[in-house]
């Protein structure tokens, strides 16, 4: 029995309660009230975008593995051409960082549990990665850092690695507007499934040591990354339908969980203490 060594955790919808990239938006439009078209325009056009291109990869034409990561991957052009209509409206532009960080520590809902989470593991010498598709380092930092005891936080800082996509910031930390990431591999961003466990391999690599790497996310775009993880966690039901449709086992629950890596098989807890509790019992007994 391998304990867990590497827990690489999604965050939004993972770590919170819900997808947090429209509480980061309305940040931008409290902290700049003149902003214009309002954010609706923006996710109005997303939603037109994403359903046109759904239409021509209907589910019936996804029902296998590799349909579905082919699928996820075609969509990087979708999320592209939304972060451009950001940009170029300047949504995210003179903004400060400190700014930021303040509106993440008193708006991000998180699940309970997030700190509880991350002790066996840092505990037992392992090590801790937040893989995100947001678009803000200090957001996800804040909002988990303010979930951490005050004595804790230097060892939260220190010991928990946070890859997303970011605000640009000028010398003065002020944000010009545009949204980039630095990332393995010539890409411009974590935008899609097949960048974010490209990233996951990297963090892996560079991690290394013995042990097992645990994987623990939500949505589609966490799917690869899932099955590329010794052991895959899904938070909440939206993978359910994509799992059954593509023939993927999701068990309830890890009891039943072997060390073998069995690929298509994912796990499903309901909550961040079932996941700890579970890590804690089998990395204290190795």
């Amino acid at each position: 029995m391998s304990r867990i060594s590497h827990l690489i955790l999604d965050f939004d919808d993972t770590l919170t309660t819900t997808d947090t990239i429209s509480l980061l938006a309305k940040a931008a439009y409290t902290l700049s009230p003149q902003l214009s078209p309002p954010w609706s325009h923006f996710v109005d056009a997303y939603i037109s975008d994403y359903n046109r291109h759904a239409l021509s990869h209907p589910k019936s034409s996804r029902l296998t593995l590799a349909d579905e990561v082919s699928y996820l991957a075609s969509l990087h052009p979708v999320e592209r051409v939304s972060i451009q209509r950001i940009e170029a409206a300047g949504v995210f532009k003179g903004l400060h960082t400190t700014n930021i960080a303040k509106a993440a520590a008193s708006t991000v809902p998180l699940r309970p549990g997030f700190w509880d989470l991350c002790r066996p593991i840092l505990n037992s010498g392992g090590a801790i990665d937040i893989l995100s598709v947001n678009w803000s380092r200090a957001w996800i930092q804040s909002s988990l850092r303010n979930a951490v005891l005050p004595e804790e936080r230097e060892r939260f800082d220190a010991d928990v690695g946070i890859y997303c996509n970011d605000l640009v910031y000028d010398p003065d930390g002020v944000t010009t507007g545009k949204i980039s990431c630095e990332f393995v591999g010539g890409e411009d961003g974590i935008w899609t499934a097949a960048h974010k466990v490209k990233m996951m391999e990297h963090l892996v690599a560079k991690r290394g040591g013995e042990g097992q790497v645990m994987y623990v996310g939500d949505s589609s775009t966490d799917l690869m990354c899932l099955l590329k993880a010794d052991v895959g966690v899904v938070i909440g039901d939206k993978l359910d339908e994509v799992c059954e449709r593509i023939s993927v086992k999701l068990d309830y629950g890890l009891n039943d969980y072997k060390d073998a890596n069995c690929g298509g098989q994912l796990y499903k807890v309901q909550d961040l203490e079932e996941l700890r509790s579970w890590i804690e019992g089998r990395n204290c007994t190795l």
